[in-house]
Formats: structure tokens, sequence, C-alpha cells
């Protein structure tokens, strides 16, 4: 969880294993062992226990906030918020809030 007030922004962090890969003859690289790779974070908008929603795009995050569309997308224009910059998805959150 990144922030304190409803609605949440949850962040998961996405790990992919690889399996070691296969020795090649005359190859000069060696062959990488078996791995874990951290890989982009996903986030989450968390309304209440029951309405969890991906924050697939700003667009479907505001759309998803319900209240105050217009002045969201107005700020998130201006701010350039992006969804994969966690420090403006909750800039936006902080707008959202200060707004109610």
């Amino acid at each position: 969880m990144l922030n304190t007030e409803l609605p949440y922004l949850l962040t998961k962090m996405n790990v992919e294993f690889f399996k070691r890969e296969d020795v090649k003859p005359f190859d000069l690289e060696d062959p990488k062992p078996d791995r874990l790779e951290r890989m982009e974070d996903r986030y989450y908008l968390m309304k209440d226990e029951r309405d969890i929603q991906k924050v697939g795009t700003v667009k479907k995050m505001i759309k998803h906030l319900g209240k105050h569309q217009s002045e969201l997308t107005k700020y998130a224009r201006k701010e350039k918020v992006n969804v994969t910059d966690p420090e403006s998805l909750l800039k936006l959150l902080d707008y959202f809030h200060s707004l109610d």
C-alpha cells in the first residue's frame, strides 16, 4: 500500500523465473543459470475490500475513481501522470483527495 486514504494505490512486484540456457557449441558467452528477474511493477486501485482494479491507463484510473473526472483529467495532462511512475500516481490521488 502506497498511501493511507481510500482509494488505496497498491503495488505488486512482478518477478519472472527463467530456466538456464543450454550450452551451445562454439558459443563465446557463458550460458545463464536459472534466475529470477524483476519486471515492471503493476499498480492497482482499491476503493474498498471488494473493488480492486488494475491501473492500466491513467484514463481508466480516473474513470474508476468516479468523481471529479474533468478536473483529474486536466491535472493528469498538466502534470504528465504516467502509469509506470508510482510518484505521479500518488500525486494524482493526493489531488483527488484534496478535491473532496
